[in-house]
């Protein structure tokens, strides 16, 4: 769960708070040692959550859901 916040100012529901939100994230990663000092890091992500936003009533409430995924990667070590 994570908070939703406060409607804005400009919805017709101003200032309310929202219900908290369930959001779901998952991760996947290794790590791997190419030689003395030097590292690779790489990782698969996944995040959802609700959309937030005024509807056509301009109140501030869920809309939909955002999902986003990625890969991510880095090699890290001395560089002499």
């Amino acid at each position: 769960l994570e908070e939703s916040g406060i409607a804005p100012p400009q919805a017709a529901n101003r200032n309310e708070a929202l219900p908290a939100i369930r959001t779901r994230q998952a991760d996947l990663g290794i790590r791997y040692t190419i030689a003395d000092g030097l590292r690779l890091m790489a990782g698969v992500f996944e995040v959802q959550k609700p959309y937030l936003n005024l509807d056509r009533t301009n109140r501030f409430t869920r809309l939909g859901g955002v999902r986003n995924r990625g890969i991510e990667a880095s090699i890290a070590g001395a560089v002499t």
